[in-house]
Formats: structure tokens, C-alpha cells, sequence
């Protein structure tokens, strides 16, 4: 959201009010000015984002590039789509990666998303990698894209070679290589996210997680040096120069 990168494309209505009201009862940090300035900063950006994403939206450009929506999700909501732009990752790879082998990764490793949400009402964390099943079809040694977050995320996620994935299932083979594509990669390239939203929204996720495991214990008084220093830790701050702590 709010382009709906999963299914018709279309724009999608959100209301922000709501979600980070729900989100502000999640501790990031012990000093509610300190939690209140950060979401109050971050929902400007993501709504500045949603207007661009609007703005910029274009078919042709859908069209003319292959990718992948990815789920954002944090304390059990949803909260958006990350467009991944597969064409310029996979020539970012071959091109600036090309001395990086890919690794190996057992089938046993995979789980069909359809499988993993049987019978649940929200998506559940799991250490298996979630692929999307398609058709099977011929089998391709090309190796799959795979993100594969070093934080705490909910699930790690094929990206590219579902089809890939399923064919090795049903053909039982051991194995299927991979890249693997950590946040940091994408730090590295907003070049690869279908619009700012997607960047946004993604950057977002990583924030939250990552005040949400830190535990800071010293923001209660936030003395000037520390306060300059939580701000910095920031991807608001660090990747889209977005002081909030002033």
C-alpha cells in the first residue's frame, strides 16, 4: 500500500491515524517524547512518500519491469507493500556482485506460503523461506534470489524463481542455489524499489524492528550526546536525512 503491487495495481486508501496509534503501543523507546517525535516523523515521511507513490505511478513502467511485491509486516499488521525492482537487482548482481558465488540452500529449506497460512488468521514467523508456488515446469540452474534479512524478520522470501523452487520440490532435489539478498543490499541500492513508498515503507519496517530488539536504557533523560547518537542509529535519519530528535 498504497499501490496494490500484489494484485490490480490499484491505489489503495490507508489510514495512517490508525496505524501508528496501534503501532505507539509497541515500546521502542522508554521516553514517550522520544517514541512520540520518531512516529510523528516517520508517518510525515511515509505519507510524503504515499503522495509520490501516486504522482509517479505509471503502468509502463509496471509493465516494463519485472517484480516483486514483498509483505511489510510488524506486530501482526500489515502494513504495506515494498515493490523490489528484479530486472536491476539481477544486473546489479551480475554486474557489481559477479565475484560473489552463489550459496546452496537445501529444499527442505522451503515452505509453500499457501501451506504456511493454512489455518491461520496472521502471518506467523517461521525460519523456513516462503516461496510462492506456480506452475512446475522446466528445471533452471539459474540461480534463485532470495532475501534473506539479518534482522529479525518474520520470514525469509523468495524473491525470484518460485517456479524454480517448485520444480526442484517435484523433482526431489537436494538443493537449488541461491543469492541471498540482505537488507544491507538494499540500504545499498533505492535504486532497486519500484517507488518511494516502497523504500519508505521498507526503511520503516527495519526501524521499528530494530529500536523494538535495542533496548535502550539510558533514553529516559536523553542527555544531548545520546540523543545525537539514537538519531543517528536511524534509518529516518541515516538514509533519508530526516532529523527527528530537534
Amino acid at each position: 500500500m498504497p499501490i496494490d503491487y500484489a494484485r490490480n495495481y490499484e491505489k489503495e486508501l490507508v489510514n495512517w491515524d490508525n496505524i501508528f496509534k496501534y503501532l505507539n503501543q509497541f515500546p521502542l523507546f522508554h521516553n514517550n517524547k522520544t517514541q512520540q517525535k520518531f512516529l510523528e516523523a516517520w508517518k510525515k515521511e511515509i505519507i510524503h512518500s504515499e503522495n509520490q507513490s501516486y504522482q509517479n505511478f505509471s503502468m509502463k513502467v509496471i509493465s516494463e519491469n519485472e517484480h516483486f511485491p514483498l509483505k511489510i509486516l510488524f506486530g501482526g499488521i500489515w502494513l504495506g507493500w515494498s515493490a523490489l525492482n528484479i530486472d536491476k537487482i539481477e544486473t546489479i548482481i551480475y554486474n557489481e556482485y559477479n565475484q560473489e558465488l552463489p550459496v546452496k540452500i537445501p529444499i527442505s529449506q522451503f515452505l509453500d506460503e499457501h501451506k504456511h497460512l493454512e489455518g491461520k488468521t496472521w502471518f506467523e514467523p517461521t525460519d523456513k523461506i516462503i516461496y510462492y508456488p506456480k506452475q512446475v515446469g522446466e528445471f533452471s540452474y539459474i540461480p534463485i534470489l532470495v532475501f534473506n534479512p539479518s534482522f529479525p524478520y518474520l520470514f525469509s522470501a523468495v524473491i525470484d524463481g518460485s517456479h524454480r523452487v517448485k520444480t526442484a520440490v517435484a523433482e526431489n532435489h537436494s538443493d537449488i542455489s541461491a543469492y541471498l539478498i540482505t537488507e544491507a543490499f538494499l540500504f545499498s541500492h533505492p535504486e532497486i524499489f519500484m517507488d518511494e513508498f516502497s523504500r519508505s515503507i521498507f526503511l520503516f519496517c527495519c526501524d521499528l524492528i530494530y529500536f523494538r530488539n535495542k533496548k535502550y536504557l539510558s533514553d529516559y533523560v536523553l542527555p544531548s550526546k545520546f540523543s545525537k547518537h539514537l538519531q543517528e542509529d536511524s534509518c529516518l535519519f541515516h538514509f533519508l536525512n530526516i532529523s527527528w530528535l530537534e
